[in-house]
C-alpha cells in the first residue's frame, strides 16, 4: 500500500511540474522585462524556475508577475528570494518587483 501511494505522490508531482511555465515580456518602454509566471510552484519546481531567467541580459527593471502561479510551499519562496539577491548583486544593481 505504501509503495502505491509513494507511486501515486511522484506521478503527481511529475504531472504538475511540467505545467509551470514563463513567459519573457519586453515593456513597450523598452526598458522593463516582465517574468509572467503561470503554473504551480513547490518543492519539485524550485531549483528549476531560476533557469527561466537571463538575469546579466535582463533591463535594468525587471519585473516577475505571480498573478498567474500559485505558490505551495516556503521552498519556492526561497527560489523567489535567491532571485531577488542574484538581481540585487548585480554590479550594476537591477529594480526588481515581484507582484
Amino acid at each position: 500500500m505504501v509503495t502505491g501511494v509513494l507511486s501515486a505522490l511522484i506521478a503527481f508531482i511529475h504531472t504538475i511540474s511540467r505545467h509551470v511555465h514563463v513567459v519573457l515580456k519586453l515593456r513597450a518602454d523598452r526598458k522593463t522585462v516582465s517574468y509572467l509566471i503561470h503554473g504551480t510552484l513547490f518543492f519539485a519546481i524550485s531549483h528549476g524556475l531560476r533557469e527561466h531567467f537571463i538575469i546579466a541580459q535582463d533591463s535594468a527593471t525587471v519585473e516577475i508577475n505571480l498573478t498567474h502561479a500559485s505558490v505551495w510551499v516556503a521552498g519556492s519562496i526561497a527560489a523567489l528570494t535567491i532571485l531577488r539577491d542574484k538581481y540585487k548583486n548585480m554590479m550594476s544593481a537591477k529594480l526588481l518587483f515581484i507582484k
